[in-house]
């Protein structure tokens, strides 16, 4: 997956101190674990990235790591293939904010996308 640093400026109404954008990793029932989701968002406040779990049944959040975007991605990564086993795959790729390596949640996306329509 292609995952975009830029993506996670916007704060979330509901919780302002925390990005509004998002990357979950996994939830309960993969493989029969229960009770937590994983994580990535982005601390507005302190401007920094969170590894965290949800737990479902307590509603409290865990944070893993805290650090940079790239250190983020590789904790995810790390910590799903924990959980899920070896045949998860490879590590995501940092958005570079031009094709071929973009994400569609990457601000630049649209005017790329359209710019491809055009032509």
């Amino acid at each position: 997956m292609i995952v975009c640093e830029l993506a996670f400026k916007q704060p979330d109404p509901k919780r302002p101190g925390y990005s509004l954008h998002e990357v979950d990793y996994f939830d309960h029932g993969w493989r029969g674990r229960r009770g937590y989701r994983l994580s990535l968002r982005k601390n507005l406040k302190k401007d920094y990235f969170e590894v965290y779990r949800y737990h479902h049944d307590t509603g409290l959040e865990e944070v893993l790591f805290s650090g940079d975007f790239k250190d983020a991605l590789q904790r995810a990564y790390d910590e799903t293939k924990q959980v899920c086993g070896e045949e998860w795959g490879s590590p995501d790729q940092e958005c570079q904010h031009k094709e071929p390596v973009i994400s569609i949640f990457c601000p630049k996306w649209p005017a790329i996308r359209d710019k491809k329509e055009k032509s």
